[in-house]
This record gives C-alpha cells, structure tokens and sequence, in this order.
C-alpha cells in the first residue's frame, strides 16, 4: 500500500508540473486545483490508520466522555461521534495504549455517524508519541 501511494504521490506531481510547465486553457486551472488537493491528501499527514483491537486509541472530552478512534493520522483523527457543542474548537484527549496526548482541532466534515477531526499542532514533547503510535499502526497496516 506504501508504495502504491508512493508512486501516486509522484505521479500526481509529475502530472502537476506538466500541466503548470503547459500553456494555459481552460481546463488548466481546474485540472492543477484538483491535483494539488489529492497531493494534499495523499501527505503522509492525511494517511490514516485504524487503531486495532490490541493496540486501541479513544478521544476523551472535558466532559469525561470517550469515543473511539476510527482512523488517525499525524494531521487527522476519526472519531464515532458527530456531536460536537463547537465543531470549530474541539479539544480533549487522545487516549493511545502507552500515553495520553492533548489534542485540539476542528471538525473538517462529518460522514455518517463519525466525524473527521483536522488536528491543530501538536505539542513538540507529544509529537514522538503520537508519531510513533501512527507508524507502529502503519507498520501493522502494510504487514496485514
């Protein structure tokens, strides 16, 4: 899986620079649009894993309620719940098997009865823990 999102990562920035190197239509500007957002997604920060039943992560809110971890990234976390009291200040906790890490971000889009959380920056002294986490997971996803 790595790989393929390795070649398609070049591929998609191939594609773009042709098209900026190419004279413009009107086609070009959408066509660059569309290429620089997938580039985005296919960041390392936007490959998301699922956490495993032996290696589990939750999100607990000031509240004290928890909810589980769908999928995470370095930038991103989907979470089973769409109930936020401000979507566009989310706050809590990131409940990982060996640490707890603060978190806070926003809601980017809601699908079905999870939603997807665009992570502020991390605190520096989290950041190897929560890296670590996602390329053990990533490790465990390529192995699968």
């Amino acid at each position: 899986m790595r790989a393929n999102l390795i070649k398609t990562q070049k591929a998609m920035k191939e594609l773009r620079e042709f098209v900026f190197a190419s004279p413009e239509t009107a086609i070009s500007a959408k066509i660059s649009a569309v290429l620089d957002e997938h580039i985005q997604r296919n960041r390392r920060a936007g490959y998301r894993v699922s956490p495993t039943a032996a290696y589990p992560a939750k999100l607990r809110f000031a509240d004290g309620e928890a909810v589980d971890v769908l999928e995470l990234s370095n930038g991103f976390v989907k979470v089973a719940t769409t109930d936020f009291s401000d979507p566009a200040n989310v706050a809590a906790a990131l409940i990982l098997p060996d640490a707890e890490i603060l978190v806070s971000g926003s809601v980017e889009r809601k699908e079905g009865g999870a939603s997807v959380l665009k992570l502020d920056a991390i605190i520096e002294e989290y950041l190897p823990l929560l890296e670590g986490y996602v390329t053990q997971l990533q490790l465990l996803d390529y192995v699968v």
